[in-house]
């Protein structure tokens, strides 16, 4: 059983994610008004990059970077960025939603046997939890 108060949840593109608080840095909303640009030569999950807090930090549709390429580019428009801090460095996250869990929600892990990733079960619901340095060591050659 692990203490629910550790772990932020995100919805992104009909995806159920779990973070451990520790990689969270900030939340922010897409029409905040951050310097950015679209750089040449991004793959196709790079929305932009940011100016915040003096760091330039990708924005990452992870439904396009978990999938590939070839995922057809869909008209959808994400409300919030989750900024993900890791050994210095900044990733943002497109999501729709980012809750908190309740002291009392009750947490159980448990490993997908098809995909072989972590997942987390919070009162019947299952969350794919997010290996942020395995994240980060995919995203770096940006």
């Amino acid at each position: 059983m692990e203490a629910s108060n550790k772990y932020m949840v995100f919805d992104t593109g009909g995806m159920h994610y779990a973070i451990p608080m520790e990689y969270v840095g900030y939340i922010v909303t897409t029409s905040e008004k951050f310097p950015h640009c679209v750089p040449p030569r991004m793959p196709p999950y790079v929305k932009r990059i940011m100016r915040m807090e003096q760091k330039l930090v990708p924005i990452v549709d992870i439904v396009r970077f978990e999938n590939g390429k070839d995922v057809k580019e869909q008209e959808h428009f994400y409300s919030l960025i989750l900024v993900l801090d890791y050994q210095g460095q900044s990733i943002g996250v497109l999501t729709d939603k980012i809750s908190l869990l309740t002291e009392q929600t009750e947490v159980e892990l448990k490993e997908d046997i098809i995909t072989h990733r972590k997942v987390l079960n919070f009162d019947g619901e299952n969350f794919v939890l997010l290996n942020v340095p395995k994240f980060y060591k995919k995203i770096k050659p940006i």
